[in-house]
């Protein structure tokens, strides 16, 4: 039964890498207000 759950959480979360890793850099940019930087 654990088993079963470790591969279903390893299944997800391969799942949800590769959908992250498509994700353009640009998406993640945050510039906060009042500063010049860029924060990832």
């Amino acid at each position: 039964m654990s088993e079963m759950i470790i591969n279903t959480a390893k299944t997800g979360r391969q799942l949800v890498l590769q959908q992250v890793k498509v994700i353009p850099e640009e998406l993640f940019d945050i510039q906060a207000a009042g500063f010049n930087n860029t924060i990832r």
